[in-house]
């Protein structure tokens, strides 16, 4: 209980400054939830949606439920302001459980003997994260005796696969097309397609991306105020954003965008002469490694080429 209360204090103090709020602990997962209206969102609420620039400039009139974050005063946010606070709280997530494995208050895990005998000298704590944006149904589900409050809806399960599928990607952080559509292109220039995918219980394929985080300064994203108390929205144009992803060039991005075009386009020899180059650049790119993975494993014919029925995405069922 102290180990996952350590966990949960990283997870739900970051959100919570960015206007989040702490859900439910299922074992070894966190659910944290922004509400962006108290109904749908036009354009960002069914998976049959397409998330383009235009709907997102759409919703820059409209407001979310007024918060407080970090502030002593509450505001109204809007839609897009909203996703950004959620997109950097969980950036600061991932920079303080690094450094909180390095020097803080996880780091006694690493040298434990029992840790040790079971998982090694080189045990470090490490989390996914899943954010997608759409509706939920919010309400409480026991009796008189107990009440969880709970979230309810297909985009909270689909949240719940992204999560997951950071251990397939090899990148701690996932996001949906639809939750990626709703930040300002200058948030999207940080980010990095992962793949195209179909899945079960959603009707049309999507992309999915990351945030690369490279390095892990000793403070990230603190909570801002003006005068009156009121917390400062984020900006993606702050110098500390492009900092976490010190040590990968533009060259790195521009490759590997190469070999995922290549890849989507079904000229997969190209793709794996470029994912080489990437690979030897960070030899560690779980995300380089996937792709090379999924061509290998759709590559039947072993003739560098896709299967016959590819349409630029690859079907999931089980996901």
């Amino acid at each position: 209980m102290v180990f996952v209360n350590k966990l949960g204090g990283i997870v739900h103090g970051s959100s919570h400054d960015y206007y989040g709020m702490a859900n439910k602990n299922v074992g070894d997962a966190f659910l944290v939830s922004w509400k962006l209206r108290n109904g749908t969102l036009p354009g960002f609420s069914a998976f049959e949606d397409k998330p383009t620039e235009e709907a997102r400039q759409a919703t820059l009139d409209l407001v979310c439920p007024p918060a407080e974050g970090a502030g002593n005063r509450k505001r109204s946010l809007h839609p897009t302001e909203m996703a950004e606070s959620a997109l950097t709280a969980f950036l600061r997530i991932i920079v303080d459980m690094h450094n909180a494995n390095t020097d803080g208050c996880l780091a006694q895990y690493a040298s434990d003997p029992r840790v040790i005998e079971r998982f090694g000298r080189d045990y470090r704590i490490r989390m996914g994260f899943g954010i997608h944006v759409g509706w939920a149904i919010e309400g409480a589900i026991g009796s008189a005796f107990k009440i969880d409050a709970t979230y309810i809806s297909p985009h909270v399960e689909m949240s719940d696969r992204l999560e997951a599928a950071s251990k397939v990607y090899g990148t701690p952080l996932i996001m949906s097309e639809w939750f990626v559509g709703l930040l300002s292109p200058k948030a999207q220039s940080f980010l990095r397609r992962l793949d195209c995918i179909k899945v079960r219980g959603c009707s049309v394929p999507f992309t999915v991306y990351t945030f690369d985080v490279k390095a892990f300064p000793q403070a990230f994203a603190e909570p801002q105020y003006d005068e009156y108390g009121q917390q400062i929205p984020v900006n993606f144009n702050d110098v500390q954003y492009a900092q976490l992803q010190r040590g990968l060039s533009p060259h790195f991005f521009a490759v590997y965008e190469q070999a995922y075009e290549a890849y989507i386009d079904g000229r997969w020899a190209a793709s794996r002469r470029h994912l080489e180059q990437v690979l030897e650049m960070q030899p560690d790119d779980g995300p380089s490694k996937n792709l090379m993975r999924v061509m290998n494993e759709l590559d039947n014919e072993h003739n560098n080429m896709p299967p016959r029925d590819w349409d630029g995405f690859r079907h999931l069922p089980d996901f």
